[in-house]
């Protein structure tokens, strides 16, 4: 029995083949050549199309980036000359207030 046993295995192992080196296995991942001139046209039609789609995509994202920095760009603008204009006030007014003081105190 274990002769025949091992003469089962020895068999086996001549017989068993290597699936991903056949002929079938590697057919299934290539894909066949095309050479008509309808597949090229329509292959590159499917290209413009994806390259259009995304295209617009990442234009239209573009366009809204833009406008938020100019956007953030003309408050920090807007921002910064206010914050000048009030100093401005302040400064004019606490001068006014002294020279009032310096009216009052001399009469």
């Amino acid at each position: 029995m274990a002769i025949l046993q091992s003469r089962i295995e020895t068999r086996k192992k001549l017989l068993t083949v290597n699936k991903s080196s056949l002929s079938s296995t590697i057919r299934k991942k290539e894909s066949a050549n095309d050479s008509r001139p309808s597949a090229k046209g329509i292959g590159a039609v499917g290209v413009l199309f994806i390259v259009f789609v995304f295209g617009g995509i990442v234009f239209m994202d573009l366009h809204s980036l833009y406008l938020f920095i100019s956007k953030h760009y003309r408050r920090k603008k807007r921002l910064a000359k206010n914050k000048e204009h009030s100093n401005e006030i302040v400064h004019c007014y606490s001068q006014n207030v002294k020279i009032k003081l310096k009216k009052t105190t001399h009469t």
